[in-house]
């Protein structure tokens, strides 16, 4: 029910066609949510669940669930970049807005922020779960793996700081009515 709210209160209830742009941002906001909340579990609930077994039931554990984590996430960035690209879409009226409207500029953090998430996801997919499945403990790959999923982590944070200042500037036209500061419009 809350991934409903932005779409109630921001943009996608403003910019035409609100059938796309409202769907589009549950859709994102859902996407968004379980990403990030499945990787502060991983950092906040796995050590500890990990922390009670045996050493050598550890790595395999670790390998399973990131291994599952990490296919649900590939889904939910489809989704992101998908909905992502809808939304900018219609909510910026020129390839020039990314640069000159503070709206652009935010959607451009976001876009360079996203990138570094699918750095973190591709490492540990391509490299840190096969480390863990051919190890008999955790050791150096579950230290990494444990770095990893922090920094993800905060950058994932840093993007929600990121939307938050996104979904205080006007976009595509309304930038050309208004400053490019925080701005209310309603219908």
């Amino acid at each position: 029910a809350l991934c409903f709210l932005p779409a109630f209160s921001g943009h996608a209830s403003l910019e035409d066609p609100t059938w796309l742009m409202f769907p589009a941002n549950v859709l994102h906001v859902l996407a968004i949510g379980g990403w990030i909340g499945g990787l502060g579990v991983l950092v906040f609930a796995l050590r500890q669940a990990t922390g009670r077994l045996a050493p050598e039931d550890r790595a395999p554990l670790l390998a399973a669930t990131v291994g599952r984590f990490s296919t649900w996430a590939g889904v939910a960035v489809a989704v992101i970049l998908a909905t992502g690209i809808i939304q900018s879409l219609v909510a910026l009226d020129a390839w020039s807005q990314l640069l000159h409207t503070a709206y652009g500029r935010a959607v451009l953090i976001k876009i360079l922020l996203f990138v570094v998430l699918l750095g973190f996801g591709w490492v540990n997919r391509t490299r840190i779960v096969p480390a863990l499945r051919r190890a008999t403990t955790p050791g150096a790959a579950g230290r990494l793996l444990r770095r990893s999923l922090r920094l993800e982590l905060a950058v994932a944070v840093v993007v929600l700081g990121v939307t938050g200042a996104l979904s205080s500037y006007p976009t595509g036209d309304e930038a050309a009515a208004s400053s490019s500061g925080p701005v209310s419009i309603s219908k």
